[in-house]
């Protein structure tokens, strides 16, 4: 198991949870914490080892829908300030039951911000839930985009598995011979997608071939 798609109904206690079990977490955020909230003030820092230069550009880091950016204050009546998600790649750290995630952020100036997405000691002592603020995939970032709609398809598996199994039951008793149900249903339902895929890959040839 490498990861977990779901909806809204997890909060950011089971969030935290399965993030520092080792596993990626796909879902939406609440419109509770979705909404635009200033998040840190933060000072560059970062030294040029050719000049010894730093940076000291100090950015407002905004969070908004689960998601890190800055505001963009456009020149119009009404001062319409527009947010903007800032380039980002996911980091983790360390191994279950403890894993660390982080989120790289890239400044305005150019250089890189580490944010913490699983929840310190120091979090905890505030009682700042972080994963309920900031996601790992929000939505509008490339694998939200690209795979949270699996999480439609697997629902109907899960249908499907409740219907194949009597009266929506394990069949079996122990973990392995309940493993070994599962890895059967697991087998024919791919056989099942695999044999409708080339059928409608020998169908659009057919047709192409016409």
């Amino acid at each position: 198991m490498l990861g977990v798609r779901y909806d809204g109904a997890l909060r950011g206690v089971h969030l935290d949870d399965l993030t520092k079990a080792g596993l990626a977490v796909v879902n939406p955020p609440h419109s509770q914490t979705a909404r635009r909230e200033e998040f840190e003030r933060v000072t560059c820092g970062h030294v040029d080892r050719s000049t010894g230069v730093i940076c000291d550009e100090r950015t407002r880091l905004y969070k908004q829908n689960g998601a890190l950016g800055v505001l963009e204050v456009l020149a119009d009546d009404a001062a319409t300030r527009v947010f903007h998600i800032l380039p980002r790649k996911v980091i983790a750290r360390g191994k279950a039951p403890e894993a660390r995630w982080y989120v790289e952020v890239t400044l305005p100036c150019g250089h890189t911000h580490l944010v913490r997405l699983t929840s310190s000691s120091t979090d905890v002592n505030n009682g700042f839930n972080r994963a309920e603020h900031l996601r790992m995939h929000p939505p509008g970032t490339p694998v939200y985009d690209d795979t949270y709609g699996w999480r439609n398809d697997t629902e109907s598996t899960h249908s499907q598995l409740d219907d194949w199994l009597y009266r929506g039951r394990m069949v079996a008793l122990t973990a392995e011979r309940q493993a070994l149900v599962m890895l059967r249903f697991a087998v024919a339902h791919n056989a099942v997608a695999n044999w409708y895929h080339r059928h409608r890959q020998r169908a659009r040839t057919r047709a192409s071939a016409a």
